[in-house]
Protein backbone atom coordinates (compact mmCIF):
# COMPACT_ATOMS: atom_id res chain seq x y z
CA UNK A 1 0.00 0.00 0.00
CA UNK A 2 1.14 3.45 -0.75
CA UNK A 3 1.92 5.82 1.91
CA UNK A 4 0.08 9.03 2.41
CA UNK A 5 3.10 10.98 1.35
CA UNK A 6 3.31 9.11 -1.98
CA UNK A 7 -0.41 9.61 -2.57
CA UNK A 8 -0.08 13.34 -1.90
CA UNK A 9 2.86 13.54 -4.24
CA UNK A 10 0.98 11.60 -6.95
CA UNK A 11 -2.07 13.83 -6.43
CA UNK A 12 0.09 16.97 -6.79
CA UNK A 13 1.71 15.63 -9.99
CA UNK A 14 -1.71 14.81 -11.51
CA UNK A 15 -3.03 18.18 -10.39
CA UNK A 16 -0.01 19.95 -11.93
CA UNK A 17 -0.39 18.04 -15.18
CA UNK A 18 -4.11 18.71 -15.36
CA UNK A 19 -3.48 22.40 -14.61
CA UNK A 20 -0.87 22.52 -17.38
CA UNK A 21 -3.27 20.88 -19.86
CA UNK A 22 -6.09 23.15 -18.77
CA UNK A 23 -3.85 26.23 -19.07
CA UNK A 24 -2.75 25.14 -22.54
CA UNK A 25 -6.38 24.54 -23.59
CA UNK A 26 -7.49 27.95 -22.26
CA UNK A 27 -4.58 29.62 -24.05
CA UNK A 28 -5.35 27.79 -27.27
CA UNK A 29 -9.08 28.51 -27.18
CA UNK A 30 -9.28 32.00 -25.74
CA UNK A 31 -5.98 33.77 -25.99
CA UNK A 32 -4.99 32.65 -29.49
CA UNK A 33 -8.31 33.84 -30.91
CA UNK A 34 -8.06 37.07 -28.92
CA UNK A 35 -4.51 37.77 -30.15
CA UNK A 36 -5.59 37.02 -33.73
CA UNK A 37 -8.61 39.31 -33.36
CA UNK A 38 -6.42 42.09 -31.95
CA UNK A 39 -4.06 41.78 -34.94
CA UNK A 40 -6.99 41.77 -37.39
CA UNK A 41 -8.49 44.77 -35.61
CA UNK A 42 -5.21 46.69 -35.93
CA UNK A 43 -4.99 45.86 -39.66
CA UNK A 44 -8.63 46.83 -40.25
CA UNK A 45 -8.21 50.05 -38.30
CA UNK A 46 -5.17 50.99 -40.38
CA UNK A 47 -7.06 50.14 -43.58
CA UNK A 48 -10.02 52.23 -42.43
CA UNK A 49 -7.77 55.18 -41.64
CA UNK A 50 -6.16 54.90 -45.09
CA UNK A 51 -9.60 54.77 -46.73
CA UNK A 52 -10.77 57.78 -44.72
CA UNK A 53 -7.58 59.60 -45.73
CA UNK A 54 -8.25 58.80 -49.39
CA UNK A 55 -11.90 59.84 -49.04
CA UNK A 56 -10.87 63.13 -47.48
CA UNK A 57 -8.23 63.64 -50.18
CA UNK A 58 -10.78 62.83 -52.91
CA UNK A 59 -13.31 65.28 -51.45
CA UNK A 60 -10.61 67.95 -51.18
CA UNK A 61 -9.56 67.39 -54.81
CA UNK A 62 -13.18 67.52 -55.98
CA UNK A 63 -13.64 70.74 -54.04
CA UNK A 64 -10.48 72.20 -55.58
CA UNK A 65 -11.67 71.19 -59.06
CA UNK A 66 -15.01 72.87 -58.40
CA UNK A 67 -13.25 76.02 -57.11
CA UNK A 68 -10.96 76.12 -60.15
CA UNK A 69 -13.93 75.70 -62.45
CA UNK A 70 -15.67 78.60 -60.70
CA UNK A 71 -12.55 80.77 -60.89
CA UNK A 72 -12.17 80.04 -64.58
CA UNK A 73 -15.80 80.83 -65.20
CA UNK A 74 -16.99 77.35 -66.05
CA UNK A 75 -20.77 77.27 -65.97
CA UNK A 76 -23.56 75.49 -67.75
CA UNK A 77 -25.23 78.64 -69.04
CA UNK A 78 -24.04 80.44 -72.11
CA UNK A 79 -21.62 82.87 -70.49
CA UNK A 80 -21.16 84.88 -73.67
CA UNK A 81 -24.86 85.82 -73.83
CA UNK A 82 -24.91 86.63 -70.11
CA UNK A 83 -21.83 88.84 -70.57
CA UNK A 84 -23.34 90.68 -73.54
CA UNK A 85 -26.57 91.26 -71.62
CA UNK A 86 -24.73 92.49 -68.51
CA UNK A 87 -22.49 94.86 -70.51
CA UNK A 88 -25.29 96.35 -72.58
CA UNK A 89 -27.52 96.95 -69.56
CA UNK A 90 -24.67 98.50 -67.58
CA UNK A 91 -23.53 100.70 -70.50
CA UNK A 92 -27.03 102.05 -71.07
CA UNK A 93 -27.51 102.87 -67.38
CA UNK A 94 -24.09 104.48 -66.67
CA UNK A 95 -23.37 106.87 -69.55
CA UNK A 96 -20.86 104.64 -71.31
CA UNK A 97 -20.62 104.07 -75.04
CA UNK A 98 -20.24 100.50 -76.30
CA UNK A 99 -17.91 101.04 -79.25
CA UNK A 100 -17.52 97.44 -80.38
CA UNK A 101 -18.67 93.98 -79.43
CA UNK A 102 -17.24 91.46 -81.88
CA UNK A 103 -18.45 87.86 -81.88
CA UNK A 104 -16.86 85.57 -79.33
CA UNK A 105 -13.90 83.46 -80.41
CA UNK A 106 -14.10 79.83 -79.38
CA UNK A 107 -11.34 77.24 -79.10
CA UNK A 108 -11.34 73.60 -78.07
CA UNK A 109 -8.34 71.97 -76.31
CA UNK A 110 -9.21 68.39 -75.38
CA UNK A 111 -11.78 68.57 -72.59
CA UNK A 112 -11.46 72.35 -72.23
CA UNK A 113 -13.69 74.69 -74.22
CA UNK A 114 -12.31 78.26 -74.28
CA UNK A 115 -14.59 81.20 -75.06
CA UNK A 116 -12.96 84.63 -75.51
CA UNK A 117 -15.30 87.61 -75.63
CA UNK A 118 -13.94 91.11 -76.08
CA UNK A 119 -15.60 94.49 -76.18
CA UNK A 120 -14.59 98.15 -76.25
CA UNK A 121 -16.25 100.87 -74.20
CA UNK A 122 -15.73 104.59 -73.92
CA UNK A 123 -16.59 106.84 -70.98
CA UNK A 124 -15.41 107.93 -67.55
CA UNK A 125 -12.71 105.99 -65.72
CA UNK A 126 -14.92 105.33 -62.69
CA UNK A 127 -17.77 103.93 -64.79
CA UNK A 128 -15.42 101.67 -66.74
CA UNK A 129 -13.77 100.41 -63.57
CA UNK A 130 -17.15 99.68 -62.01
CA UNK A 131 -18.16 97.70 -65.11
CA UNK A 132 -14.96 95.66 -64.89
CA UNK A 133 -15.52 95.13 -61.17
CA UNK A 134 -19.07 93.93 -61.86
CA UNK A 135 -17.77 91.40 -64.39
CA UNK A 136 -14.99 90.19 -62.08
CA UNK A 137 -17.37 89.68 -59.14
CA UNK A 138 -19.76 87.51 -61.16
CA UNK A 139 -17.81 84.30 -61.74
CA UNK A 140 -20.41 83.01 -64.23
CA UNK A 141 -19.48 85.77 -66.67
CA UNK A 142 -15.86 84.67 -66.91
CA UNK A 143 -12.47 85.94 -65.93
CA UNK A 144 -11.13 89.31 -67.03
CA UNK A 145 -7.83 88.43 -68.70
CA UNK A 146 -6.96 91.69 -70.42
CA UNK A 147 -7.77 95.38 -70.11
CA UNK A 148 -6.21 97.98 -72.38
CA UNK A 149 -6.89 101.63 -71.60
CA UNK A 150 -6.32 104.26 -74.25
CA UNK A 151 -7.10 107.93 -74.79
CA UNK A 152 -8.31 109.33 -78.08
CA UNK A 153 -9.06 112.91 -78.99
CA UNK A 154 -12.59 113.67 -80.27
CA UNK A 155 -12.13 116.36 -82.94
CA UNK A 156 -15.83 117.19 -83.05
CA UNK A 157 -16.21 117.94 -79.34
CA UNK A 158 -12.58 118.93 -78.78
CA UNK A 159 -12.36 116.47 -75.86
CA UNK A 160 -10.24 113.55 -74.87
CA UNK A 161 -12.11 110.26 -74.42
CA UNK A 162 -11.04 107.26 -72.37
CA UNK A 163 -11.41 103.93 -74.16
CA UNK A 164 -11.05 100.50 -72.63
CA UNK A 165 -10.69 97.24 -74.51
CA UNK A 166 -11.65 94.34 -72.26
CA UNK A 167 -11.17 90.64 -72.95
CA UNK A 168 -13.11 88.04 -70.94
CA UNK A 169 -12.17 84.37 -70.86
CA UNK A 170 -14.66 81.67 -70.03
CA UNK A 171 -13.62 78.02 -69.78
CA UNK A 172 -15.91 75.05 -69.69
CA UNK A 173 -14.22 71.93 -68.40
CA UNK A 174 -15.65 68.49 -68.94
CA UNK A 175 -15.66 66.88 -65.50
CA UNK A 176 -15.57 63.11 -65.32
CA UNK A 177 -17.65 61.78 -62.46
CA UNK A 178 -17.04 58.40 -60.94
Amino acid sequence: MKSLRQLSRLFLIKLSLSMAVLTWAIYKIALTDTIELIQNHAALKQSLEENQFHDIKLKRLESELHDVALLLGASNEDASNMLIQTVTVYVSNHQLVLKSLPPARQYQYGDVHVNLQSFQVSGSLVSILRLIDLIERDSDLGKVVSIDFGIEFDQRRKKRLLNASVCIQNLKIKVYES
